[in-house]
């Protein structure tokens, strides 16, 4: 039935008859068949779909689509692919174009931010103040927002509360953008880069000095104590003036070490002070990747290892969505200039600081497991860590056909169902096709609380795995894992 419902995506009978005799007798299962008949198609919840509005805006400029007959979401597929790609370079374009409106010296479109964007200088817009009109408007916003929240809240308000509420917020965002704007001199020697993002949506690099740029512009005669092919020292943000006399670099290294010796004693007697240079040394990498090493003398920074190219779908992992919402929160209060970003973190309270060290403590933690290197250590650090954060994995993953038992063998499946339901459930497994089981897995295991081995955090942490030898280069070995979790590797298992 379920390789019959996929034939059902296509009219074409020449078609479907090409795809059942090209595909192999072990391979007909209704996502193969499914797959092979839509092979120049487009899903609707393709990025690129999504990013020009969904599939009814790809409909309303006249492309075909193709519905399958058993699509509960009756979202279907999109057979025009060069009509979408259209589509998405007429919305990257439109917006090129408003930008070259504001006066960039260069606005290109692309389809990913170039290696290249991340090593440019920056330049950031400067802060305009509202008029007192604007100001006047923005607090009947505000109070309006608060009146509306509280009926919201109480369960008293009308149809038209949400909607305006999100009415209010869109433009007090407008206003808020209204207090900065880019200097004239900036935009004539800087650009953007127009593209679309990871999740489908529309991202501008703006101020981006391309390194031409920086070598055609004119030296600073006349000012004394340059060096020789470098910028005035006296000319740049934060320096002191060099004396009349020359100084050895032993003397100048000595000087700035005993500068930093003092610092550092004031530094540790002051919790207050520390606590504000840490959060601005990882913001700064967090939220301004480019040249934020400049921005700070401390260092310590953040690395964070992107998760989303180790997970297949991952615009539907809750841990991602979670952080991406904080981040996005987070951009509406931190300074969008990085060299505003210092005196901001001195002037925050103990508690709002707190919460961005948290911020940027977790997208530090790391508890990947690579096929090259197991990281033992590092993990059996992350379950007492989720120990400490009382951790219930099972509200943060539930395993699917999609997200696990169709990616694992059908000897697996019968292990999951036998650990989560016992042998009796799991009996008729080896006879389904491998679709046929994971889908049967996914509804029988759902609600149990069941998950894979590697997800499970163990109730002590393993301290023998700490204690052992470095295995950064050990080749990954599935003797070494859980015998119910072989079955990830269905190529090996197989």
């Amino acid at each position: 039935m379920q390789q019959l419902s996929a034939f059902t995506v296509s009219d074409d009978h020449a078609k479907q008859e090409e795809v059942w005799n090209s595909l192999p007798s072990w391979n007909r299962d209704s996502r193969s068949i499914k797959s092979a008949l839509q092979s120049e198609a487009m899903k609707a919840n393709d990025k690129r779909i999504k990013f020009i509005g969904g599939i009814d805006v790809y409909e309303t400029a006249g492309g075909t689509v193709k519905r399958d007959l058993f699509d509960e979401q009756n979202s279907g597929y999109a057979l025009d692919v060069a009509l979408v790609e259209r589509l998405v370079v007429e919305k990257l374009e439109t917006e090129a174009e408003n930008l070259r409106a504001e006066g960039w010296k260069w606005v290109v479109c692309v389809s990913e931010l170039p290696r290249e964007a991340h090593y440019m200088s920056r330049v950031y817009p400067r802060n305009v103040p509202l008029t007192d009109e604007q100001q006047a408007e923005l607090r009947g916003l505000e109070e309006e927002y608060a009146e509306l929240a509280e009926l919201i809240e109480a369960g008293v308000a009308d149809d038209g509360a949400e909607p305006r509420t999100e009415a209010i917020q869109a433009r007090m965002t407008a206003l808020a953008a209204t207090g900065e704007a880019y200097d004239s001199d900036d935009l004539a020697k800087a650009g953007c880069y127009v593209l679309m993002d990871y999740y489908g949506k529309l991202s501008v690099e703006r101020g981006l000095i391309r390194p031409e740029a920086e070598q055609d512009e004119p030296a600073d005669d006349g000012v004394e104590g340059t060096n020789e092919g470098s910028e005035p020292l006296s000319s740049r943000a934060g320096a002191q003036p060099e004396p009349s006399f020359s100084l050895s670099a032993a003397l100048v290294q000595e000087l700035t070490a005993q500068k930093t010796a003092a610092i550092r004693a004031e530094l540790a007697h002051n919790p207050d002070v520390a606590l504000a240079a840490v959060v601005h040394a990882m913001l700064a990498g967090l939220f301004h990747p480019y040249g934020s090493t400049d921005e700070t003398c401390v260092e310590v920074k953040v690395t964070s290892e992107k998760l989303e190219t180790s997970i297949k779908n991952p615009a539907t992992c809750k841990g991602i969505m979670t952080l991406d919402d904080l981040r996005e929160n987070y951009g509406h209060t931190i300074p969008g200039n990085p060299h505003d970003l210092w005196e901001w973190c001195l002037e925050q309270p103990t508690t709002t600081l707190l919460d961005l060290l948290a911020y940027a403590v977790a997208k530090s933690v790391n508890a990947l497991q690579l096929p090259h290197y197991e990281r033992r250590k590092q993990r059996a650090h992350a379950d007492r860590l989720a120990q400490a954060l009382k951790i219930d994995m099972t509200q943060w993953f539930e395993p699917t056909a999609e997200n696990y038992f169709g990616r694992i063998s059908k000897t697996g499946i019968e292990q999951a169902l036998t650990e989560a339901k016992g042998a009796d459930f799991a009996a008729g497994v080896s006879g389904m096709k491998k679709a046929d089981a994971a889908a049967y897995a996914e509804r029988q295991i759902a609600g149990t609380g069941w998950l894979p081995a590697l997800l499970k955090i163990a109730p002590t942490a393993d301290r023998k795995s700490e204690q052992g030898d470095d295995d950064q280069l050990a080749p990954f070995d599935l003797d070494d894992q859980p015998e119910a979790e072989n079955d990830q590797f269905p190529e090996a298992a197989e």
